[in-house]
């Protein structure tokens, strides 16, 4: 959530003062920037996000209308396609087993804490026990839980996190980040044919101890209206270790044993002689929420876009299901990107040289997914082949402190190279991000543009979660350097005949979880 010190009116006159003090003297002039403007439109977002930050709520249509006002007034084509959304609420889960050790049922909050992301009412699943580790199948990293073995129909005891050593990540720090989290898990054995996962809660591996999760309520926000079908599991949850352990002793197996064969690189599945029958009952609601579009038709040139795609609210904490990021109060994040892409809408409409055109996405349950990205791409105002680039600002520095521009995540090269070359001029230094969290969080929307053959890059000016420089006074000239770079790398993209062809990067291509069917209809939607 926004800082709370961001929201009191009493701050909010203060920051439309600010000027871009500050800026290397040698930056190019032009766009002119101007940095109150971008302190007005951060906060009316403050306002916006302390009204509510659920998607379809009185927050977001406050920055709904406030976004579209000021495309409006900029006289750009504006729309606010609806993004429906279903609300599942866990009410009761139980879980029964039989096999060996006879009949039990484990208990709901003691035992297990179960949810379902599909959209009825009652959801539930019947099928043999299999341990798969840590439930993870990265081959070209020279890992996979999964070799010889078939685990459709079956649920799943995978172990949350990912395989080390002492300190050592076998799968090295971002590979673990991104096959250590739950949602990737539940992913992988979605594809696969799994009727369910229960992750076993291994206290060195979570963020939140067993009685935290006892406490939170399971509820998840899911894309689709209520009744429509999906691909996801009937089954996910937690067990716990002492369930676990009882269920390996009941299959005459040492659990401590299992762990240490999960991690390693010959682990082989392992088979637990009873049967599972599941069944969640969950309060169905239906959520519908807006995307904001904005476009500046292509001026006398090819009926090509640059996109520009960015949120209005900020990162969110994380719950029971793992769903979102694990920070207990990411206070420390900066602002989300649209006050400064509101900004480079403004300079890029005045170009009056030919150009291709120019789209500016505003999405909805970001925090909860890149859902709203997720819905502009399945029903884009513009195919992906007419898509040069997409351009997804993160977020921006509001201290003016940062010379570096973080690069998240493997970015297209031509798009690297001109951030890079515009950083350059600014006395900036564009680099990796290394905040794990964030890779993580933004990994799905590098995967959504990639499988579409859309050429991207994730940017952001602003800090780390977690960091050091939270306090310190407002200032939005490292904003107004933003907008600039980002002006100067749109009009490039639009207005260079040469653009290369798609050709992605290996490396990217290595993250991007291959599906054992070619079925598109189970392509990992709203992996984080």
């Amino acid at each position: 959530m926004i800082r709370s010190s961001r929201a009191a009116p009493a701050a909010l006159g203060g920051l439309l003062l600010l000027t871009s003090c500050g800026q290397p003297t040698n930056t190019k002039p032009y766009p002119d920037v101007d940095p109150a403007r971008i302190a007005a439109h951060l906060g009316r977002y403050v306002q916006a996000e302390a009204a509510g930050m659920e998607p379809g709520g009185r927050g977001e249509q406050l920055a709904l209308a406030y976004t579209k006002s000021v495309f409006t007034e900029m006289g750009l084509s504006v729309q606010t396609p609806a993004v429906p959304l279903t609300k599942i609420r866990t009410v009761h889960a139980t879980v029964n087993l039989s096999g060996a050790g006879g009949d039990r049922t484990l208990k709901e909050g003691d035992e297990i804490i179960a949810w379902t992301r599909r959209h009825d009412p009652v959801s539930s699943a019947e099928g043999d026990l299999l341990f798969v580790g840590y439930g993870i199948s990265a081959e070209k990293q020279g890992w996979d839980d999964y070799k010889n073995v078939n685990v459709r129909g079956k649920i799943l005891v995978m172990l949350i996190g990912d395989p080390h050593v002492g300190q050592r990540r076998l799968l090295g720090a971002v590979g673990g980040d991104l096959y250590g989290r739950s949602a990737y898990k539940f992913a992988e054995a979605e594809r696969r044919g799994a009727a369910g996962v229960l992750l076993v809660h291994l206290d060195d591996q979570t963020d939140d101890p067993w009685d935290t999760l006892q406490k939170s309520t399971t509820e998840i926000l899911d894309a689709g209206a209520p009744g429509q079908a999906t691909p996801h599991m009937p089954i996910e949850g937690w067990i716990s270790v002492e369930a676990t352990e009882d269920l390996f002793e009941a299959a005459a197996l040492d659990f401590t044993e299992a762990l240490t064969k999960a991690e390693q690189t010959n682990f082989i599945p392992v088979s637990l002689p009873m049967r599972a029958s599941a069944r969640v009952e969950s309060e169905i609601g239906s959520v519908t929420a807006a995307n904001v579009i904005a476009t500046i038709a292509p001026a006398g040139t090819k009926p090509e876009y640059v996109l520009f795609s960015t949120t209005w609210n900020n990162l969110p904490v994380g719950k029971a299901t793992g769903s979102d990021l694990t920070d207990d109060d990411p206070k420390n994040q900066s602002p989300p990107g649209v006050s400064v892409l509101l900004e480079v809408a403004r300079a890029l409409s005045h170009v009056k040289a030919p150009h291709r055109g120019f789209v500016f996405l505003v999405t909805t349950a970001e925090p909860q997914g890149l859902l709203g990205l997720d819905s502009y791409l399945e029903n884009p105002a513009f195919s992906s082949t007419a898509t040069r680039a997409a351009i997804h600002v993160v977020g921006f520095n509001d201290r003016g402190d940062d010379k570096r521009l973080a690069i998240l995540g493997v970015a297209y090269e031509a798009l690297k190279g001109l951030v890079r070359d515009q950083a350059a001029e600014q006395f900036r230094i564009a680099e990796a991000d290394t905040d794990p969290e964030r890779l993580h969080f933004f990994r799905p929307g590098r995967i959504a543009y990639t499988i579409r053959q859309i050429p991207s890059i994730f940017l952001s000016s602003g800090r780390t979660l977690d960091s050091d420089a939270a306090s310190g006074a407002v200032n939005m000239s490292t904003g107004v350097l933003d907008t600039r770079l980002l002006f100067e790398v749109g009009l490039h993209v639009a207005t260079n005949d040469n653009w290369p062809v798609w050709s992605p990067a290996r490396t990217l291509l290595d993250y991007v979880p291959s599906a054992p069917e070619a079925d598109d209809s189970r392509r990992p939607r709203g992996i984080r």
